[in-house]
């Protein structure tokens, strides 16, 4: 196995099992191969210079016409296999690997940018045309909104907004919308299993329900259901980027975590809530069982408002039943789910850096699915012959973008100079000549904690051990030893 990957052998075959063939390597001797792909090169104008040898994540039919090697081509599936191996996880952070992922996110960045732009500006348009229909329409008797067309209502200090439905406001919504909707229909089509199983793109997919239903007079409420999950929405995106994706694994973590402990508990809220509706039920906030369950997860927060409770009508049981509330639930229950969240995220915060990259990984091979799927293919279910408009993707031109081999990475290898002009800010800049790039492209910087990490590993291996320091002073003697022995027999020959 370490020859054939001296040799610099593919690990990212897949075979006819999706399995690649690191599974039956040894994790040592695979990051003794990753350590081995990292090299010092001495230059003669004195600058520190580190080679990341790539071969190993290369294709070796990447130049093949890609109709005959789709799956091949891609660049990610083996960097999926390590995110969801538990055994191998932890590779991801080694310098070679790491510096591929950030490579791909150099080049992915403008992508990513470009989405998250178009979606705050449908946000923003989105929230302002729900602010100009709660300041434009007045609640009647019923509780039913209706439109007030008799004023205008101003947003910001400038932009002046009709409430009525041919507004530039509303146009502007539905364009957006239907912009996105497209975008998501193409995600969809590329990748549908992917697309369905992650859970985030659940909200996008209520989100392009609700907001027709909000433009064409459903009212304030779905207004509400908008803002959320377009806030939600938002949050997803942000998360995308790689010092954003820690925090908000802590958050979806911890949120878990609280409703599976919370679980079980209801019923003893419910209990609660519903001995409160018979020992207050002169009280306003205890009248029925709905407002006093309503009003019990309220004071799980704390907000008692004891004095506004009256223990009039059974004082000894009331008094007793409210002070468990607050021992069970307010305190113990309470303290239990703050010390959870605690712990979770210690817990995160400590493999942070592996999040970071799992979540690259997932994020990038996202958009590989889509440069390379299919977005017309279902319609062979429709279709007996199949026809080269079935196999067209709109979105391949994303592929140059994505992908590092063989057109943006020479030879699988990246040369990386390090600037110490500056001690206290070392800069690590990627070689032009190891690289190819349009010339308007900024000088590209490395990451400095994957050359740190790397000026590590390879110093260490560089490094003798103390068994290997000593094997040298004993082969040393043995050699001496050897020519003490030869001389004796010379000279005895000689006598």
């Amino acid at each position: 196995m370490s020859l054939l990957l001296k040799r610099g052998s593919y690990i990212g075959h897949i075979n006819k099992f999706n399995i690649p063939p690191i599974i039956d390597i040894p994790v040592g001797t695979l990051s003794d191969y990753f350590d081995d792909c990292l090299k010092e090169i001495r230059a003669q104008t004195n600058e520190d210079v580190i080679e990341f040898d790539y071969r190993c994540l290369m294709p070796q039919n990447i130049f093949a016409e890609q109709n005959t090697t789709h799956r091949p081509t891609r660049e990610m599936e083996v960097f999926l296999y390590i995110a969801r191996h538990k055994n191998l996880k932890h590779l991801l952070k080694h310098p070679l690997l790491s510096s591929f992922l950030y490579l791909k996110w150099f080049k992915i960045r403008h992508i990513l940018y470009s989405n998250l732009l178009f979606y705050v500006t449908f946000y923003i348009l989105l929230n302002a045309y729900i602010l100009s229909m709660t300041y434009g329409s007045s609640p009647n008797d019923s509780g039913t909104p209706i439109a007030n067309n008799s004023f205008d209502i101003a947003l910001g200090n400038t932009l002046l907004i009709r409430c009525y439905p041919d507004s530039f406001l509303w146009t502007c919504v539905l364009v957006f919308w239907l912009l996105f909707t497209i975008r998501e229909f193409f995600q969809w089509a590329c990748c549908r299993c992917r697309y369905m199983l992650d859970w985030k793109n659940w909200p996008q997919i209520v989100l392009l329900i609700f907001t027709p239903i909000l433009l064409f007079g459903a009212g304030l409420w779905s207004g509400v259901v908008v803002i959320i999950l377009s806030a939600v929405q938002m949050i997803t995106l942000i998360s995308q980027h790689p010092k954003m994706s820690a925090s908000f694994e802590m958050f979806c973590t911890v949120s878990l975590d609280y409703v599976c402990l919370l679980f079980p508990y209801m019923f003893l809220i419910a209990a609660f809530a519903l001995a409160f509706h018979i020992l207050f039920k002169n009280s306003k906030n205890f009248s029925d069982p709905r407002q006093s369950f309503f009003q019990t997860i309220i004071m799980i927060t704390g907000e008692f408002n004891s004095n506004d409770i009256s223990f009039v009508s059974y004082p000894i049981c009331s008094h007793i039943v409210f002070v468990l509330f607050v021992f069970l639930i307010a305190i113990v229950l309470i303290n239990l789910l703050n010390g959870l969240a605690v712990s979770d995220t210690n817990e995160i915060l400590s493999r942070a850096e592996l999040i970071g990259l799992i979540s690259r990984v997932r994020l990038i091979i996202y958009l590989e699915d889509i440069a390379f799927g299919e977005p017309f293919s279902w319609l062979n279910w429709f279709c007996r012959k199949k026809t080269r408009f079935l196999r067209w993707n709109p979105l391949s031109f994303f592929i140059n973008r994505i992908l590092l081999f063989p057109y943006y990475l020479k030879n699988g290898k990246i040369t990386v100079v390090c600037d110490d002009l500056d001690i206290h800010d070392d800069r690590y800049y990627v070689r032009n000549n190891s690289i190819n790039r349009d010339e308007h492209w900024p000088i590209m910087e490395m990451d400095p904690d994957i050359i740190q990490q790397a000026k590590r590993i390879i110093s260490d291996k560089n490094q003798l051990s103390d068994h290997e320091k000593m094997m040298i002073v004993l082969n040393k003697q043995q050699e001496k030893l050897i020519a003490m022995e030869n001389a004796l027999k010379n000279h005895i020959f000689i006598i």
